[in-house]
């Protein structure tokens, strides 16, 4: 890995039309004393673009998303991955206090709209031009940006609260299957007191959960279902399936607006598409 000098930088970033800021210190020590001195391991939003002290607009409907794994103890490197607007990407990144290094990044060959294609041709480029790296002191906003000040990518952190989805795919034993989307299907929302509720497909669901978002574990608690309705058929069997299923979920993966629910063994159980 490339050896960062040594400093100490404060700071305030504002976005004037996203209403965030970041504000704090970060000290550079020389040496990574835990396994994510830094608090971005988890999955991050992006919510503006600075480019020469102009706020770029997002393309509609867009979700721009930065993951971190958590690297091993003492380590400086991430690996990281996300959507990049029409493309999946993957790679390296380095920090040391407020130093950043990213890249090179692979990323998959999907051709879109040439508006995406441009925004996503800048998003990449300056993760991996960038040098300087920020974070809220309560480690909710992210700065990553080139220190010519010509462009800044500011993200929020996904968390689950107040987020809706439903079900696209279930696995069914031998391999992930799709859910026929024209009939009654699961619908999985997440509350902001670390509950849960939704619908099986015959019956309304309420529970709680336990989630960690650094290392992306999740498990569902006390889920239960009203009084039966009485349906049958491939609906009822659907709903048993989707309880069984949402119970052995150990983590989750979230990329773009797509949530899947892994098991132990890495197997993917559940995938929902946000609502």
């Amino acid at each position: 890995m490339i050896r960062l000098r040594s400093s100490i930088f404060c700071f305030v970033a504002v976005v004037l039309a996203g209403g965030l800021m970041l504000t704090g210190c970060a000290s550079s020590k020389g040496v990574a004393t835990s396994s994510d001195d830094y608090g971005i391991a988890g999955d991050w939003k992006l919510t503006s673009v600075l480019r020469d002290g102009a706020e770029l607009a997002i393309p509609y409907g867009e979700t721009i998303t930065f993951s971190a794994d958590v690297p091993k103890a003492g380590s400086y490197d991430y690996d990281v991955y996300g959507f990049s607007g029409v493309n999946n990407y993957s790679g390296p990144v380095s920090i040391d206090g407020n130093f950043y290094v990213g890249g090179p990044f692979g990323v998959t060959m999907m051709a879109g709209p040439a508006d995406l294609e441009n925004f996503e041709r800048l998003y990449l480029e300056t993760l991996t031009d960038a040098d300087v790296f920020r974070i809220a002191a309560d480690g909710h906003g992210m700065e990553i940006a080139k220190s010519s000040g010509e462009t800044a990518l500011l993200f929020n952190r996904l968390k689950l609260d107040a987020t809706h989805w439903i079900l696209t795919a279930y696995f069914d034993g031998n391999g992930v299957r799709s859910v026929d989307q024209t009939k009654a299907v699961p619908i999985l929302s997440f509350g902001t007191r670390m509950d849960v509720n939704g619908f099986t497909g015959t019956n309304f669901l309420l529970g709680g959960y336990d989630v960690n978002y650094a290392t992306r574990q999740i498990t569902f608690e006390d889920i239960g279902v009203t009084e039966p309705h009485g349906h049958g058929g491939d609906v009822a069997v659907l709903e048993q399936v989707f309880l069984n299923l949402l119970h052995k979920a150990s983590h989750y993966v979230w990329s773009g607006n797509t949530l899947s629910l892994i098991g132990k063994d890495g197997t993917t159980l559940l995938v929902f598409t946000e609502k």
